[in-house]
């Protein structure tokens, strides 16, 4: 996780620090990676607070950049980043 992190330098502490806490959030069997169950949990929670994304599924998609079905907090910091 702290990989990201040091991704974010660009990025002030308060927002990694609530990144951080939002992908926990909803990574609630503490594995560090969203299951597509999870990650639609969080697409749903980001879209009622006014983002513009594309349907749930082709975002997991494009988010999940090793292919391995899950979302890293890595891989979610890289998208996010875009997001912003």
């Amino acid at each position: 996780m702290w990989r990201a992190v040091l991704q974010c330098v660009a990025l002030s502490a308060v927002v990694v620090m609530q990144m951080i806490s939002f992908f926990q959030y909803f990574d609630a069997d503490a594995t560090g990676r969203l299951t597509t169950e999870q990650f639609r949990r969080l697409h749903a929670d980001l879209v009622l607070n006014g983002f513009q994304l594309p349907e749930c599924d082709a975002v997991r998609e494009k988010v999940d950049s090793d292919s391995d079905g899950y979302v890293s907090f890595n891989e979610f910091v890289a998208w996010y980043r875009t997001q912003i």
